[in-house]
């Protein structure tokens, strides 16, 4: 046989090339095992964590309410950031809407009630409104008149060149009640508490106009005297339940137990006229006209003689002396006779 054809015959004793080949060694014991790479899933939950940050921060930096998160971007407790802005935290639940008060066209007797107004939507809504210069320009855009002009007088200036007025909004109060306000309001105030009474008007209605006027006083005016004058200007019927209770003394000392106690009297005067009203029987006019009559005297020769026809000779007397036709008087003319008068005046009764 060939030399070329010959074949080594395989020992049973070699190793395989799979028992040749090494073996991976195990770690040992404590030691981490290397993670693979974060998977797709991962990294978009991450940038999905980021995006939504960001979002909420700039929100707030707005001053508007934060978007609610999806429920493809929730994410574990344990991975949620804490809110960087804890600023607005007590304001819960959605902003009120508020309607704008009515504009401010120079009006002194009318400052006080805006400004009040503009103040009430400003502080019901403090993510709207969140810095002093917002404050203001709000104020601005409800002026009107003579006050936008004075107003745009200063905003058309470079903001190094406004006053301090314009970043403040209790000096921008200040400034524009010095300008448009009441210049002597305290004497104002002194004049319309002692012209106030109550009228037809009921006490409640009362005691409100006199708290709005003595709220504009300071702390030296003592509360007896605004008892007094709110004494004063209360209705006759009031004093006197008043002064029968025998509390007035003690009444005097104190404004809001004499308001409440005018108040009682006056809402149990009126509802015992309603209850008067109600049970008083109803007088037709037909039983005043017989009761009218009724009251009628016999009657007078005047009456007679108005009534009785003037012959042909009188009349021609009358006429002749130039007398009065009705009742043959010399003092006056027909058309100023008495009993002309009053048979004009029955006809016009009658009509």
């Amino acid at each position: 046989m060939p030399a070329s054809t010959r074949r080594t015959p395989m020992s049973t004793d070699a190793p395989s090339s799979s028992a040749t080949a090494p073996r991976r060694s195990s770690p040992p014991s404590g030691t981490a095992t290397p993670t693979a790479n974060p998977s797709t899933t991962d990294v978009s939950q991450q940038i999905l964590a980021a995006i939504q940050a960001l979002t909420q921060r700039v929100a707030t930096l707005e001053g508007r309410p934060s978007p609610t998160p999806t429920a493809t971007s929730a994410q574990p407790a344990e991975q949620r950031q804490p809110p960087e802005d804890h600023s607005l935290d007590d304001d819960e639940g959605p902003t009120p809407r508020i309607p704008d008060p009515e504009r401010f066209d120079g009006d002194r007797a009318k400052l006080r009630q805006f400004l009040r107004a503009v103040s009430n939507v400003i502080e019901m809504q403090p993510r709207r409104f969140c810095s002093e210069k917002i404050k203001v320009l709000y104020a601005g855009t409800l002026l009107s008149g003579p006050p936008l002009d004075w107003f745009q007088t200063y905003q058309d200036r470079r903001p190094e060149e406004r006053p301090a007025w314009f970043e403040d909004f209790e000096l921008f109060k200040t400034t524009i009640e010095r300008a448009y306000g009441d210049p002597d309001r305290a004497a104002s105030a002194v004049r319309a508490l002692f012209a106030i009474r109550q009228g037809n008007r009921t006490a409640a209605a009362y005691a409100t106009e006199f708290q709005q006027i003595t709220a504009q006083f300071s702390p030296a005016w003592c509360e007896p005297a605004l008892c007094a004058h709110f004494h004063r200007g209360l209705s006759d019927s009031i004093k006197d339940q008043l002064a029968i209770q025998g509390r007035l003394n003690e009444l005097l000392h104190n404004q809001s137990e004499l308001i409440d106690e005018a108040i009682r009297i006056d809402n149990r005067i009126v509802a015992r006229n309603q209850e008067k009203n109600t049970h008083q029987p109803r007088t037709t006019r037909k039983a005043k006209n017989m009761d009218a009559n009724a009251t009628v005297g016999e009657p007078t020769a005047q009456d007679a003689r108005k009534k009785a026809p003037v012959p042909q000779e009188e009349h021609e007397r009358r006429l002749e002396l130039n007398l009065c036709f009705r009742c043959g008087s010399a003092d006056h003319k027909a058309r100023d006779c008495p009993l002309g008068q009053e048979g004009q005046a029955h006809n016009a009764g009658k009509a």
